[in-house]
């Protein structure tokens, strides 16, 4: 016996003596890919002090009448019908099979899904499909024939274009679509979408993608994001799903599909917050990784990691620290608890740190621009058990990032130099580069021995230093005091000039010009017996002005205004002072404040009382510390040479005395009594 079922445009034959199957429940009318009762809105979502207006997807009930029955076991019983849904059920099964469906075995799916595995073609496969009861057809059977399906046909579409049939391979003769594709890409679909488990529906959404024949590709993915935004909604989906959801949610081009741009990332953030406590270790990286995605969203996502990583920070793997601080770079945020707890683990964990973790780190940290005592204590550690000696990567990691933020660090500078005469041959030039510029920065005198190992550097890999690099390589044993002449000389001729500002990058040709000008006057004045004759080589730059900085500035003409006071009528006070020849004309060697002793002579005269004070910035010093960088000491020798007794002011001091004229005074005075001499050219 036959029963003719009727559905929409098509008529399916069932027998009903044998159970149904899979494509005997195939419909072929329109697939319905939009879902009429999603809508979005807006909410107001205070987190402490921020508030912070987040999307919301909202699930509208309108359609819902609520009927009274008689017929339960309770009079209370209330029995819900939905008017005007849009929805039906293609799947075919009555109520047993779907009761049957959940007593079926893991052995038989796993047995079904190893013959859709070995299917050769796509005929083959329809004819397996057919064989297959309805109930027997789970998710996992459903997602695992999709994926056979569209592997099928990406295949022929291969061997199609190779062999330049460029006719589709679902497209008939008459340019209809083949409609048996359709509706059983529907009920697949179906199937994978009503089943409870959220994995197939995020893996059927990734095998789509994949498709290469896009006929209503666009309906199959509105239904499964459609799903999987009330899901993450209502908390049904896990951490790592609703991270893998707004990863392929971000690689769809879904705005023309949904006007009202329902299918966003930032619409699942829910799914996060929702299930923060589900958030450890192991996952709390691949959430981190979402930040970049994120639009609205982002900032609330963030406040629920900065919470969950106070809880957690001491389980995190050597791994995840690096990682994270990556994607808060790549997302362009901020987040000062995250980074602070990082650095606490760096300290608490260095003795399981890999290398590769803490150069990471640490570069992260210099695009972060934050430093502290913990990752400092971390460096020191490292430093005191060898691992800078052992991993030079690490040692000129570990420099940059004490020059940059100006921590002098003594165990991290000896091991620098211990580098530097271990490995320094085998090193690359911007390791030479950076180690030996920390070295100089902070003005660290090095043993003897590293300066034959230099020699030996620049005299082989003369050729591979990239002319800025050679040129702070020069700069750094000039602050030193050991500059390499011969090597200096190679510099300055005009082959290698020209080579220089050619093959340099476009915006720092000024940048290697002021160090050109600059290691080439400080070589006339400390060795003019080697150099020239105590002559630049290089023509002095004149500039109508050099630029300078407003707090300086403001401190300068405040102490010339009290020195114009209290000093006699001979004296002459000037502000913003260049030194003439040979030192250039730059920021380094611009004099704040000169007190000259009677007539002005220029150039000066060295046995003329000339007074050069100037004014440091806390930048000018060590982190912590009053010891000037090595930067600032090559400006004060410089203008000893030239004949200046050198005053040093410290800003902040003058700064607390500003509205104290008195005690201005006297600070100055006092300052001006422990003026350095000036210092004979041959010193």
């Amino acid at each position: 016996m036959w029963l003719i079922r009727y559905c929409n445009l098509s008529v399916t034959l069932v027998r009903t003596v044998k159970p149904r199957t899979f494509l005997s429940c195939v419909s072929y009318s329109g697939f319905n890919s939009r879902r009429n009762d999603l809508g979005q809105t807006t909410i107001l979502c205070q987190d402490g002090v921020n508030i912070r207006e987040l999307p919301l997807i909202v699930r509208k009930v309108r359609d819902v009448v609520l009927v009274c029955s008689n017929t339960g076991d309770s009079e209370n019983d209330v029995v819900v019908k939905f008017q005007g849904s849009n929805y039906r059920n293609c799947d075919g099964c009555s109520g047993d099979d779907k009761e049957n469906k959940n007593k079926i075995s893991e052995k038989e799916t796993k047995e079904i899904m190893e013959g859709l595995g070995r299917c050769s073609s796509i005929k083959n496969l329809l004819s397996l499909l057919e064989t297959i009861p309805a109930c027997e057809v789970t998710a996992e059977v459903a997602l695992c024939a999709l994926n056979k399906f569209i592997q099928l046909e990406n295949n022929k579409s291969f061997r199609n274009l190779i062999t330049g049939d460029t006719k589709d391979v679902n497209m008939s003769e008459s340019g209809e679509v083949n409609f048996t594709r359709t509706a059983v890409f529907n009920q697949l679909v179906d199937v994978i979408v009503e089943g409870k488990d959220s994995a197939p529906v995020l893996g059927c959404l990734k095998i789509l993608s994949k498709e290469t024949f896009k006929t209503n590709v666009l309906s199959y993915r509105n239904r499964l994001c459609s799903e999987i935004l009330v899901r993450a909604t209502e908390g049904n989906l896990t951490i790592e799903q609703v991270c893998q959801a707004i990863k392929t949610f971000s690689d769809f081009s879904l705005g023309q599909a949904y006007e009202k741009g329902v299918i966003e990332p930032d619409n699942l953030w829910i799914g996060i917050s929702s299930r923060q406590a589900d958030i450890t270790a192991a996952n709390i990286v691949e959430v981190f990784s979402i930040l970049p995605l994120l639009k609205k969203s982002r900032k609330a996502v963030l406040s629920v990691l900065e919470k969950r990583m106070s809880s957690i920070w001491w389980e995190l793997r050597p791994s995840s620290p690096a990682l994270i601080l990556e994607y808060l770079i790549k997302a362009d945020l901020t987040s000062k608890p995250i980074v602070s707890t990082i650095t606490r683990w760096a300290h608490s964990s260095s003795k399981v740190l890999q290398d590769a973790g803490l150069i990471d780190i640490l570069d992260s940290l210099l695009k972060l621009d934050h430093v502290d005592g913990q990752i400092i204590g971390a460096l020191e550690n490292l430093s005191a058990r060898g691992c800078c000696v052992a991993v030079p990567p690490m040692a000129a990691m570990a420099a940059r990032f004490c020059a940059y933020f100006r921590v002098r660090s003594p165990r991290t500078l000896t091991s620098v130099t211990d580098v530097l005469i271990l490995h320094g041959k085998e090193l690359p030039p911007g390791m030479v580069r950076d180690l030996m510029w920390a070295l100089a920065f902070f003005n660290w005198e090095p043993p003897e021995a590293i300066w034959k190992v230099m020699d030996e550097i620049l005299d082989e890999k003369f050729a591979q230093f990239p002319p800025e690099d050679i040129l702070d390589v020069l700069l750094s044993c000039i602050i030193l005091g050991r500059p390499p002449i011969n090597t200096s000389r190679r510099i300055y001729t005009p082959s290698y000039l020209d080579r220089a500002l050619i093959s340099s990058q476009r915006g720092r040709v000024e940048t290697i010009k002021s160090k050109l000008r600059l290691v080439d006057a400080a070589l006339s004045v400390e060795w003019p017996q080697k150099w020239n004759d105590g002559k630049p080589i290089l023509s002095r730059l004149e500039a109508v002005s050099i630029w300078q900085d407003g707090r300086v500035r403001r401190v300068a003409r405040r102490v010339a205004e009290i020195l114009n006071e209290h000093l006699d009528r001979k004296s002459d006070v000037d502000t913003k002072v260049f030194p003439g020849r040979p030192l250039p004309f730059g920021e380094l060697h611009m004099v704040d404040v000169v007190i000259r002793s009677g007539k002005r002579v220029w150039p000066l005269n060295r046995s003329e009382q000339t007074m050069a004070l100037l004014i440091n910035l806390p930048e000018h010093y060590c982190k912590d510390s009053t010891v000037l960088i090595g930067p600032q000491m090559l400006r004060i020798r410089h203008l000893r040479l030239v004949g200046y007794h050198v005053v040093t002011l410290d800003y902040s001091s003058l700064s607390r005395m500003w509205v104290h004229p008195s005690a201005f005074l006297d600070y100055v005075k006092s300052r001006m009594e422990l003026a350095f001499d000036p210092l004979p050219s041959n010193f």
